[in-house]
């Protein structure tokens, strides 16, 4: 009897070294997988920090472009890849490091003055080209409140795009940022409910079916 009292307690530092090398292991993995998976967010964050860089210059060559306005479709085109290819990037952002995050913002607002420029263009097209593009201006917000009824009207309005890819030209502003060009646009269009969305300028209506949006495509589209 007095053997195996003996033998257990010979046995507990050998437990407890093991529960105590398991608990290493245990916080090591998940620093380990905490570091990998920050590593990979903040490579993506600079990655859209570049992207940015290259929106800052799209911006540049946009303002160029108006001064020199005409009815070719080039530098349109390619403008418009770059504002859907940079979406994409920022909607990643927002994922990997919050709506709310102060960098997310940052870069939103760069975004935002490409969306502007883009718009500026293509209503030039519109009026002096007669090409037909069908504009929406998608003003939403991330507050709480609204959240819900912003990605719901902005699931139908990419809907439709992706249906419409040429011929329509979507520029979505996220009123949470408070951001001044943001404020002038709403000004501009008598914004004061949200989401809500201003079709070619004219009709500011609540889009929940995009049966609400096939009507815009009635009229001759013709490629610029």
């Amino acid at each position: 009897m007095e053997g195996r009292e003996k033998m257990k307690e010979s046995q507990r530092p050998h437990y407890f070294l093991r529960y105590f090398l398991s608990l290493i292991m245990t916080v090591v993995l998940f620093l380990l997988i905490f570091s990998v998976a920050n590593s990979v967010a903040y490579y993506n964050y600079q990655k859209v920090s570049f992207q940015n860089n290259v929106i800052q210059e799209n911006i540049e060559e946009l303002d160029q472009y108006i001064d020199q306005l005409s009815c070719s479709s080039e530098l349109l085109f390619e403008s418009s890849r770059k504002l859907e290819d940079s979406g994409i990037k920022i909607g990643f952002l927002e994922e990997s490091f919050g709506k709310e995050d102060s960098r997310v913002l940052e870069q939103k607002k760069l975004y935002t003055q490409l969306e502007i420029k883009h718009f500026e263009i293509v209503k030039y097209l519109n009026e002096r080209c007669d090409v037909g593009f069908v504009t929406i201006l998608f003003f939403y917000s991330n507050d709480e409140l609204l959240s819900d009824l912003s990605q719901n009207m902005g699931y139908i309005i990419s809907m439709f795009k992706y249906e419409n890819p040429f011929r329509v030209m979507v520029y979505s502003f996220d009123d949470s940022l408070n951001y001044g060009p943001i404020d002038d646009l709403k000004e501009a269009y008598s914004i004061n409910d949200l989401p809500i969305s201003l079709i070619n300028e004219n009709d500011l209506i609540y889009i929940y079916n995009i049966d609400q949006l096939e009507g815009y495509l009635n009229s001759p589209f013709l490629s610029p």
